[in-house]
């Protein structure tokens, strides 16, 4: 079994889609904050990248597919901008810059300050959302998240609006031993728009994010769900990218899904594992505005597929 657990994490390690299923590199220490970044000057993604240039292979050529697919200006973001987002959904980044995130090494990280200037400066300036994502690991990790432990995910965190994504198999799949993570957002960053893989409806997590776990469920054929919520550090874990931030705007109408869904699939504790009992269990969600309803119901009918 930890062969085989070994064996997992390789293959997380060097697929597209692994970013969304590296919970299991994050470190259970807490490390020094990130500083630093910020002090580099605004640079073209070209010239971001020259210090990794030793440490990525072809680096270079991946940015060039990087500005040629943004080279329009987006979601108020410059091409550059866009470009470094969609660099770091390419597979030659996210691990690499992960890694040095997580990294108790912290002067790993300077050859990654342009570009983390410029990709964090990017996503400060999208607008903030509040929502219910889900990320997850072949694994069971119930053992390090119990109730009520709060902690720090030091890389980005790549998670997804669509539950449907992470249950197909190039993700978790159906089978097997795998841990998802219901997560409870506040700042969570939709980047789809500028992503290698659109369709995936990655919202995207700044570094040193802090979460306290509310709860988790075991499910059948070896599933289980960690519900946890973002919440404020207690101290400052990474500098803004710059002094004076432009105002972040969070969007009012998410408040209300948030809470409704998740106080739905903390019911799943005591719901039934057929199709017939879960549709009961909607009922009781007939209170909720249609639009909530339908993201609560597309949830449900995914998970009972996971059973």
């Amino acid at each position: 079994m930890a062969k085989k657990f070994v064996e997992d994490d390789k293959f997380t390690a060097q697929t597209p889609t692994g970013r969304f299923l590296d919970v299991n590199f994050e470190p259970q220490r807490r490390l020094g904050p990130i500083e630093g970044y910020e002090l580099k000057p605004l640079v073209s993604l070209e010239e971001a990248v020259k210090p990794l240039e030793k440490l990525i292979k072809n680096i270079q050529t991946y940015v060039w597919t990087a500005t040629g697919n943004c080279e329009e200006p987006k979601d108020g973001l410059t091409p550059d901008e866009r470009s470094a987002i969609y660099l770091y959904t390419m597979e030659c980044m996210y691990r690499e810059v992960n890694a040095a995130l997580r990294s108790e090494q912290r002067q790993s990280l300077t050859p990654y300050f342009s570009y983390l200037k410029l990709f964090i400066t990017a996503l400060w300036k999208l607008d903030s959302v509040r929502d219910v994502v889900w990320r997850g690991v072949k694994g069971n990790l119930t053992d390090q998240y119990p109730a009520g432990k709060k902690f720090v995910w030091w890389g980005f965190s790549s998670c997804s609006t669509k539950l449907s994504v992470l249950q197909s198999q190039q993700f978790l799949g159906e089978y097997g031993t795998r841990t998802l993570f219901n997560i409870q957002c506040f700042n969570g960053k939709m980047v789809q728009n500028h992503s290698q893989f659109p369709a995936e409806g990655e919202v995207l997590l700044l570094p040193c994010s802090y979460f306290e776990v509310i709860d988790s469920i075991k499910q059948g054929n070896e599933l289980r769900i960690i519900h946890i919520k973002q919440i404020e550090p207690p101290v400052t874990l990474i500098q803004p990218p710059f002094t004076t931030s432009p105002k972040k705007q969070v969007d009012p109408n998410r408040h209300s899904t948030v809470d409704a869904v998740a106080s739905g699939l903390s019911k799943l504790k005591v719901a039934a594992k057929s199709n017939e009992q879960n549709m009961a269990l909607l009922c009781e969600f007939n209170k909720f505005p249609v639009r909530v309803q339908v993201h609560m119901i597309c949830d449900l009918i995914v998970i009972s597929h996971l059973l």
